[in-house]
């Protein structure tokens, strides 16, 4: 391929990237602001999935990720939630850890997204991580602020996980995340349906 080839096509890739991101998030937007019904439901985990999975599975082969962790063993597991805003979560951590991985990885090195659940009779925490190098320590504090990023100048909104805050705080639920021995784990914590 010649270089100016490589060039379009790598610049396509670009602006296809940038018009599905965008597509995603008003999307997102969309949903949080129309959706009339906020109150919660019993939904199991796999509702979820289903609903995120077939958006990142092609992104995830492509980039010679795994999906790693006892999730699939907690698919039947049931929640109080919203499918869509749980979905949108999930969406949000998987494509930012693909993100990080894609940029900072090299193709050679193992690559992974790990997600493990930790059920509780009220709280079920999930604890999402990545082989990327994580946030650094002096921007764990702003990384849910409306409109900051970490990501290259272009390529982020820094309305991901702003928005993950308020859908999770809607639903009585939590995001954060803390770093330990240099790596960045988010945790969400749903509320548990035992019914």
């Amino acid at each position: 391929m010649s270089p100016n080839l490589e060039k379009i096509a790598k610049y396509n890739k670009k602006i296809s990237d940038i018009n599905e991101k965008t597509i995603s998030m008003l999307k997102g937007l969309l949903k949080l602001s129309r959706q009339p019904d906020h109150r919660l439901h019993s939904v199991k985990f796999l509702e979820v999935w289903e609903s995120l999975y077939p958006l990142v599975e092609n992104k995830l082969k492509y980039a010679g990720i795994e999906l790693q962790g006892n999730f699939r063993e907690h698919m039947d597991k049931r929640y109080l939630a919203l499918v869509e805003y749980l979905a949108q979560v999930f969406l949000n951590l998987i494509i930012n850890s693909i993100h990080s991985i894609e940029e900072n990885c090299k193709k050679n090195e193992r690559r992974y997204i790990q997600i493990d659940v930790y059920p509780g009779k009220s709280v079920t925490l999930f604890e999402i991580s990545d082989s990327g190098p994580g946030v650094p320590e002096e921007l764990i504090d702003k990384i849910f602020v409306s409109y900051f990023t970490t990501k290259q100048e272009g390529t982020g909104t820094g309305l991901g996980l702003s928005i993950c805050r308020t859908v999770m705080e809607r639903m009585d639920g939590e995001i954060q995340t803390k770093k330990i021995n240099n790596k960045n784990f988010f945790e969400v914590r749903v509320l548990s349906d035992d019914a």
